[in-house]
């Protein structure tokens, strides 16, 4: 008899986040194959956190610590070691996005290695490894792991080249299932070219940079277009953004604010071009969650992103240190909309053609299927 419980061990849980939006998505498109689902995590479980109101109205189990304070010492991860000590021994596998402190990680393979099985321990890569270890990682950050996935080539060869001997997956994360709306603002005749951000307001974003676009597009290279500019999401750096638009006296920037998992589909049809200035990622969910609604994106050459955007038929690639470069890109894309050759239906098309929802969830079933991930009864 095999054991068929599914364990993914988060550790902390913001209420919208793209890790997290990824394990609600993944422990629901698994629920049909794998009913026993357990996520294991620190943080509040308030009554209007719908990402983990989601995970339990479809069945999963949560193993909860209420801990959250110390997180500069790791304090919560270990005041939820016992918890998941636990879990892992109930578990047929144990999926990780965000790695616990080495010692912890020990201690859970161990418990994963009792009475003569091996408990397979995955980690889907929230971010490209290089730019999450480093260039060269201490082994303790990955030789616990069985199976590491990750979502590009780049990925690929950054475990290759960092040592590690387990086996290596290159699969994307699950995109969005949605229908793109039937046409951009900017076709609608208003005559705004109407520019969206969506994620957190964090150093890793590069916000600033985003800003400094903007006054090129606003006051520099504006020609026929007028622009704006609209934030969806929060994060620490809210006030420190509102303030740096007032120094550079931009107009029509407007912050949405946090933005729940069911007004993402709206805030995103509101918005002709998204632009991603962010200095890491791995392959964005919300880069993702952007393409599939039909609409273009304009990115950093970080993480996964050269990938998904290979080609124009997307976006474009733009400097990571160049604004002038980037606002360049931002007025092509935003020329193609205007004269119908970049259309919601060519862009969900051609993502849809790349990321296709079925398929990417087959590769992740049969990842968990496999004989050699799947550990029997001691």
């Amino acid at each position: 008899m095999k054991k068929r419980r599914i364990v993914m061990y988060l550790g902390g849980f913001a209420k919208v986040g793209g890790i997290e939006a990824f394990a609600r998505d993944f422990l629901l498109a698994i629920a049909a194959t794998y009913p026993e689902r357990e996520l294991v995590m620190w943080g509040n479980r308030g009554k209007d956190h719908r990402l983990l109101n989601d995970i339990v109205n479809s069945g999963a189990t949560i193993s909860r610590s209420p801990w959250r304070w110390g997180c500069r010492w790791n304090v919560p991860d270990y005041v939820l070691a016992p918890i998941g000590l636990t879990a892992v021994r109930r578990a047929a596998a144990v999926i990780f996005q965000r790695p616990p402190p080495p010692r912890i990680l020990r201690l859970l393979r161990r418990a994963g290695g009792q009475n003569g099985r091996r408990i397979p321990f995955i980690l889907v890569m929230p971010y490209r490894p290089a730019e999450y270890w480093g260039a060269s990682p201490a082994s303790s950050q990955f030789e616990n792991f069985d199976v590491i996935a990750v979502q590009s080539e780049e990925g690929v060869h950054d475990l290759e080249k960092a040592g590690y001997r387990g086996r290596i997956e290159n699969i994307p994360y699950l995109p969005p299932e949605s229908e793109p709306p039937a046409d951009y603002p900017a076709r609608r005749g208003d005559g705004t070219i109407r520019l969206g951000f969506l994620g957190r307001m964090a150093a890793q974003k590069n916000l600033g940079y985003l800003l400094e676009i903007y006054q090129v597009l606003t006051q520099k290279l504006r020609g026929d277009n007028r622009y704006e500019l609209h934030l969806f999401g929060d994060g620490g750096q809210h006030q420190e953004l509102k303030q740096r638009c007032a120094d550079l006296a931009l107009q029509n920037v407007v912050f949405h604010g946090e933005t729940p998992r069911s007004e993402v589909a709206r805030a995103i049809d509101s918005c002709d071009i998204f632009l991603n200035t962010s200095l890491t990622e791995g392959q964005c969910l919300a880069a993702l969650e952007v393409l599939s609604r039909g609409r273009p994106l304009i990115a950093t050459p970080v993480g996964a992103l050269p990938e998904v955007l290979r080609d124009d038929e997307l976006g474009r690639l733009a400097p990571l240190d160049d604004a002038s470069a980037f606002a360049a890109a931002v007025v092509e894309v935003a020329h193609a909309i205007r004269v119908g050759r970049m259309t919601p239906q060519s862009v969900a098309a051609a993502f849809k053609a790349r990321y296709d929802y079925e398929s990417i969830l087959k590769r992740y079933l049969d990842l968990l299927a496999g004989t050699d991930l799947i550990a029997s009864e001691g």
